[in-house]
This record gives structure tokens, C-alpha cells and sequence, in this order.
């Protein structure tokens, strides 16, 4: 099921990335707990490492922005 909040997981697969592969190619040791947290919004991501997994991304040929992989919250309309 897709996270309303990120599409980590979505350009993860289509980058034929495992979530291991992701988290070394963010520079995060070899653990996928990192990226399974922020695949399932358990852990909450900083702008920091939001951009260091889009730039992984890319890198591995699938080419997305900031906002495609985490999509900003729909306003609230005031009544």
C-alpha cells in the first residue's frame, strides 16, 4: 500500500533499489531499518536526509524531484 506521506517505496522499486541498497547509497551503514521507518512514516524524515534520498535516486537512474518523492500535505481551506 502507498504512504500518503512519502513515495520512498514507490521510486525505491522503480529504481530496483532494495531498501538496504537505498540506506548504503544514502551513507547509512548497511541497515534498511532506516529507510523501512521512513518508508512506513514510523520514523520522521529531515529535509537533510529527505534530499540525500532523492539525490540516491537519481543516481541510480530514476529521475524525480524533492516534491515527487515526499508531496507536500494538501491545504486545510478554512470555513
Amino acid at each position: 500500500m502507498e504512504n500518503p506521506t512519502n513515495k520512498i517505496r514507490h521510486y525505491r522499486t522503480k529504481a530496483n533499489l532494495t531498501q538496504k541498497s537505498l540506506a548504503v547509497a544514502c551513507g547509512w551503514s548497511d541497515s534498511n531499518v532506516r529507510i523501512r521507518n521512513y518508508e512506513s512514516s514510523i520514523r520522521n524524515i529531515t529535509i537533510k536526509n529527505g534530499y540525500k534520498i532523492v539525490t540516491a535516486l537519481n543516481n541510480a537512474g530514476v529521475k524525480c524531484e524533492f516534491c515527487d518523492v515526499f508531496p507536500p500535505e494538501p491545504m486545510m481551506m478554512a470555513s
